[in-house]
Parts: C-alpha cells; sequence; structure tokens
C-alpha cells in the first residue's frame, strides 16, 4: 500500500474521504425515519422519501461511471461529496415532506457519483495491494457505520434533529477537502477500465459480470 517512495497519499485520500461519506450517510439514515415521524409525515410518505436515494442512484450511476472513466475517479467522488453537503443543508434547514425528498434525491445523486468511483479509485491506487485495500475499504466503512449513531443519537437528543444534520455537512465537507489535492492527479482515474474500453452490450454478455451483478441485486 505504501509506494517506494513513502505513503500512498492517494490511498489514503481515497480511505479517509470514503470513511467520511459513509459516516455523513449513516448519520443521516439514524434520525430520518423519526424526523419524518415527528414532522407528521405519514408512513407511505416516508416509504417514498427512503426510496428515492436508490432510484436516483439507480438511474444515475452509469454517468457516474462515466465521468470516472473519462476524468478521474476523485473528480466523481468530489461531487458526490458536494452533493452530499446539499443534501445535508437542505435536511437541516427542512419542514416537510417536500423538502426531505429534495434531500434525498440529491443524497441519491451524491451516491451515485461517490460509491462506484470511490471502489475503483482506491483498488487503482492500492498499486498492488488491491485486495488489501478494499479490505481497508470495508473497514473504514464499518469504522464509521458503528461510530455514526453514536454520535448521532447524542446529538439529536442533546442539540436536536438539525444539529445532526450540520454534522453531516461537516463531514461531507471534510470527504471533500480529503480528496481535493487529489483532482489534479489522474493516477487513480480507474486506469483498469480504461485498458480494455468495452460498451455495455458486450459487458452484459459476459457470464461473469451477470453473475456477479445477480448476486449483488439478492444481496
Amino acid at each position: 500500500m505504501a509506494s517506494s517512495k513513502g505513503l500512498n497519499l492517494e490511498l489514503v485520500a481515497g480511505l479517509v474521504s470514503t470513511g467520511a461519506f459513509f459516516f455523513a450517510i449513516q448519520t443521516i439514515a439514524v434520525v430520518l425515519a423519526r424526523y419524518s415521524r415527528d414532522l407528521g409525515i405519514d408512513v407511505m410518505s416516508v416509504s417514498l422519501i427512503w426510496s428515492a436515494v436508490s432510484l436516483v442512484s439507480l438511474i444515475l450511476r452509469p454517468f457516474g461511471g462515466q465521468l470516472a472513466d473519462r476524468t478521474s475517479g476523485f473528480l466523481a467522488m468530489a461531487l458526490g461529496s458536494s452533493f452530499m453537503i446539499s443534501a445535508s443543508l437542505v435536511y437541516a434547514f427542512s419542514g416537510d415532506f417536500l423538502d426531505l425528498l429534495l434531500g434525498r434525491i440529491l443524497q441519491g445523486v451524491g451516491n451515485a457519483f461517490f460509491l462506484s468511483p470511490s471502489m475503483v479509485a482506491v483498488a487503482a491506487a492500492a498499486e498492488g495491494y488491491v485486495s488489501v485495500a478494499l479490505g481497508l475499504r470495508s473497514a473504514v466503512i464499518s469504522i464509521s457505520g458503528v461510530i455514526a449513531p453514536l454520535v448521532a443519537g447524542f446529538t439529536a437528543d442533546s442539540f436536536g434533529y438539525p444539529s445532526v444534520f450540520f454534522v453531516s455537512v461537516l463531514v461531507s465537507i471534510f470527504s471533500f477537502l480529503s480528496i481535493s489535492p487529489m483532482l489534479v492527479s489522474r493516477k487513480a482515474s480507474l486506469e483498469l477500465e480504461r485498458r480494455d474500453s468495452r460498451g455495455w452490450r458486450e459487458l452484459l454478455r459476459n457470464p461473469t459480470v451477470v453473475v456477479i451483478m445477480m448476486t449483488c441485486l439478492l444481496y
């Protein structure tokens, strides 16, 4: 993970940014349903709010991957973090169903441009330690999943719901700043895909790809 020249800063930046991004996701997730109820939003509407993230992400993820292919994984991640900042600000000042729905749409855009590019950017920066790097990525996500709910719960009880969303704003800004020095670098720019540029039709004819996609869907 460390190159011969020293610490692999691109890998560290990718891991730190990913941990912060998922921290923001977990912070929001802990309080959003309870906050929706306290605003008087019915259960069906809350269901729509939750589904919005996945729907938007489903539509935009191919574009997030395309952006990363043509520029760099770090640029796509920075764009995703920017949308997460915007979503968190909308949550912080929300007061009804439409406000929360807008926040979820923005968060879905953020997820679409951050999640997959962050995985491949970390792998491309690993310099031969791809499995270890992806293991570390999973570890920082798990750490965020342990700490973020505790922080969110304490903050909500002590200072109210908006303060939780402001925590998400700050963490999302940190996620953006962590990778901002890497935006001029093209080293971790999804080089693996560039070596073998294939279209969607050919990709979906690959039985290994199809099996992996179905496994993820069932998971």
